[in-house]
C-alpha cells in the first residue's frame, strides 16, 4: 500500500546513485544503443523492486482491489524508469560499454 508519494529526483541524490555520464555517444547507432540499454536496466530494476514490494506483509486491514494493483504495477514501472535514466545501478552503462565496443568493429566501413 502507497501511503505518500516520493520525489525519485530526490531519492536517487540521497541515495548517491545520480551521477553524471561519462560515455561518449557519438553516433545514432549509440544513440539507440543507449537507450536500449536504459531500458534494459529499467526492466531489471522494476523487476527488483517488485521482490522487494512482495516482501511487504499486507495487513488485510485495507482490501487491496484490481485497480490499486494496477496503479502499483505501473507506479513501480515509473520508480523503476526514473532510477535508470538518473544513473541507476550503472548496469545500463556498463552493457552500453561492453556493446559499443562490438558496434563499433562491426561497422560497414571497417570491412575490408
Amino acid at each position: 500500500m502507497i501511503t505518500s508519494p516520493v520525489d525519485m529526483d530526490t531519492l536517487t541524490s540521497h541515495l548517491g546513485v545520480q551521477r553524471a555520464s561519462r560515455m561518449r555517444v557519438e553516433s545514432q547507432d549509440d544513440k539507440k544503443l543507449l537507450e536500449t540499454c536504459k531500458e534494459f536496466e529499467s526492466i531489471f530494476v522494476k523487476q527488483m523492486l517488485n521482490s522487494m514490494k512482495s516482501t511487504i506483509n499486507k495487513s488485510g486491514l485495507i482490501k487491496s482491489s484490481m485497480a490499486e494493483g494496477i496503479f502499483e504495477d505501473m507506479l513501480y514501472e515509473k520508480y523503476a524508469q526514473k532510477i535508470s535514466r538518473n544513473g541507476g545501478l550503472g548496469i545500463g552503462e556498463m552493457i552500453y560499454k561492453q556493446l559499443s565496443d562490438r558496434l563499433d568493429t562491426t561497422k560497414p566501413s571497417q570491412i575490408p
